[in-house]
C-alpha cells in the first residue's frame, strides 16, 4: 500500500544551460500524519536537496518541495521519490515514485530543429561517394 503520490512539476522544454525547476507535489495518502521528504535525479545525476528537506504532512494533504538543475545539452528524465520516516532517527523507506520528460531546446531557440545546412554534402552522397571510391580502386587492381 502506497501511503502518498507524488506529481512533478517540470517544464516540457528547456534550453541548454538554463535553470530548470523542479517542484513535487507529495500528498499523504495515509490516516496519520507522515514525515516526508523527497529526492530526484535527472538521468543518473543527482538533483541537489530539495526544499524543505522534510514535512510533516498531515492526511490527505498535499505539500510541495521545490529544486533545481542546470539544462544539459540533452533530452532528460526526471525521477522523483517521496520517502516517509518510518523509524527514529533516520530510518527513511522510498514509497510513491514519479518521473517527467523534458526536452532540450535546439540552440535556435525556436523549438524547431535547426534547418539542415545546404552547403554540406548530406552523409548519404558522402556514403556513395566512398562505396564508388572503394569498389573503383577493386575493379583497377584485379585489371
Amino acid at each position: 500500500m502506497a501511503y502518498t503520490s507524488v506529481e512533478i512539476v517540470v517544464p516540457a522544454s528547456a534550453a541548454l544551460g538554463a535553470v530548470v525547476n523542479v517542484v513535487a507535489k507529495v500528498k499523504n495518502l495515509f490516516d496519520r500524519t507522515l514525515t516526508i521528504t523527497v529526492t530526484g535525479l535527472y538521468d543518473s545525476t543527482e538533483i541537489s536537496s530539495f526544499q524543505p528537506f522534510w514535512t510533516w504532512i498531515n492526511p490527505l494533504e498535499t505539500k510541495s518541495f521545490s529544486a533545481s538543475f542546470t539544462m544539459p545539452n540533452k533530452n532528460v528524465r526526471v525521477f522523483v521519490g517521496a520517502w516517509y520516516l518510518y523509524e527514529l532517527p533516520d530510518k527513511w523507506a522510498i514509497d510513491a515514485q514519479s518521473y517527467a520528460d523534458i526536452a532540450l531546446i535546439p540552440a535556435d531557440g525556436n523549438g524547431e530543429p535547426p534547418p539542415p545546412d545546404e552547403t554540406k554534402i548530406p552523409w548519404t552522397i558522402l556514403a556513395l561517394i566512398g562505396a564508388a571510391a572503394v569498389l573503383g580502386i577493386v575493379l583497377v587492381r584485379r585489371k
